[in-house]
């Protein structure tokens, strides 16, 4: 009797383990599919979510460069008139000299003609807030005439000079920065420039488009990567042109892991920076040589 109960027992216990080692690898092997294709869906998410991005990028940059062309096309069309190679070049040739009469009437009519020609180069878009042509001795002329030069500004010292009087072949595009070359009219700009050349192809002085910084916010405002993600613009040193929390970033409250960016290689390599769990994308353009990088939570 005794061993028909533990007979009993024992193939009852058999049979309860059996089931309890099945069911143990029925949960295990859903658990394993689950993480799998968890997993894979997360993987498939950020890989579509990237190559979205990347797109954005690229649209981003050919709206920039088409928007800059333009632009660069504008200052061509000032450097090359003739009344502002001919002001330039009397500046040049008459520094230090003590005009006549008739000498005095001519520059002043050769800076009401080239004035006349930028501001209505300027009026053909309501995004140049100022043209000016400014000689190597620092004689400024402005596209309106009813605005004056600020007699305080460094603008001398401002890579919008300095780079044309340098490389004279070359048209510049500064990164976002407060214009103060006119008197009581600071604004956040993007400032062209280009040098100015006389017959010879010297430098005699450079030509200063600048634009409300607006115009290339726009391009960038309309970006949308998700709920929380934005694009920002860097040039070729690093410094913000561009960013959704600008003010933040220039006063320091805020800033952007530019080290970690400059790993990021062209196209869809991302960096993961686990303590803000964001992806950084970064699409360089050849024309301004500025680089968009789209940040992805």
């Amino acid at each position: 009797m005794l061993y028909r109960i533990r007979s009993a027992f024992t193939k009852h216990s058999i049979r309860n383990s059996m089931l309890l080692y099945f069911l143990l690898l029925i949960v295990g092997i859903v658990l394993v599919l689950s993480i799998t294709s968890f997993t894979n869906s997360i993987r498939e998410t950020e890989a579509l979510s990237i190559q979205y991005t990347s797109r954005l990028l690229d649209e981003v940059n050919a709206n920039i460069d088409s928007y800059i062309q333009n632009i660069k096309s504008m200052g061509t069309v000032v450097v090359e008139n003739r009344d502002v190679k001919n002001l330039m070049t009397f500046l040049d040739k008459k520094k230090g000299v003590s005009l006549s009469p008739d000498e005095a009437e001519e520059l002043a009519s050769l800076k009401e003609r080239a004035s006349a020609h930028m501001h209505i180069v300027a009026q053909t878009r309501n995004d140049i807030t100022n043209i000016a042509v400014i000689s190597k001795y620092h004689d400024v002329v402005l596209s309106d005439s009813d605005k004056a030069v600020n007699l305080y500004s460094d603008y001398n010292l401002s890579d919008w000079y300095l780079k044309p009087m340098s490389y004279k072949d070359d048209i510049f595009v500064s990164p976002s920065h407060v214009q103060r070359l006119i008197a009581e009219d600071y604004k956040w700009v993007i400032s062209v420039s280009k040098a100015i050349l006389n017959n010879e192809g010297e430098v005699t002085g450079v030509m200063l488009i600048d634009l409300n910084y607006r115009s290339i916010e726009s391009i960038c405002e309309n970006v949308q990567l998700g709920k929380n993600g934005y694009i920002f613009l860097v040039d070729e040193k690093d410094n913000v042109i561009y960013h959704p929390q600008q003010q933040l970033i220039y006063s320091g409250i805020k800033s952007e892991s530019i080290s970690h960016i400059n790993l990021v290689s062209e196209g869809v390599d991302t960096v993961h920076l686990n303590e803000e769990s964001k992806i950084y994308l970064r699409n360089r353009s050849p024309l301004t040589e500025w680089t968009a990088v789209g940040v992805v939570n």
